[in-house]
């Protein structure tokens, strides 16, 4: 399961956090740019789906940077664009933890 929030100006934005579903839309998301599709049709397909899913995203929210982690962000094999990093799984657990932190305080 993955997540996402959006971040303007130093503050997460409200209601911006969304939680990855397990429903028919998020099993196909996985089946299209997930582990299976990446053992399935090779890393440089995959990773290609990937950069394409990324342009959508930025074209939905108009993004400034998007952090790309988890444990097979090692096997993307094309550039993703100049806003996008790819982090480790470590990076973005920490990041997320910050930005609970914050919420609390």
């Amino acid at each position: 399961m993955g997540g996402a929030e959006a971040v303007l100006s130093g503050h997460v934005r409200p209601g911006s956090g969304r939680q990855v579903r397990h429903d028919r839309r998020s099993h196909r998301q996985r089946r299209v740019v997930g582990d299976a599709a990446r053992r399935r049709i090779g890393n440089k397909r995959r990773s290609k789906r990937v950069r394409s899913a990324l342009e959508t995203l930025d074209a939905l929210m108009f993004y400034d940077v998007v952090y790309v982690g988890g444990g097979n962000a090692r096997h993307v094999t094309v550039d993703l664009g100049p806003k996008a990093r790819t982090i480790d799984n470590r990076a973005g657990m920490l990041g997320g933890i910050k930005l609970w932190e914050r919420r609390i305080t």
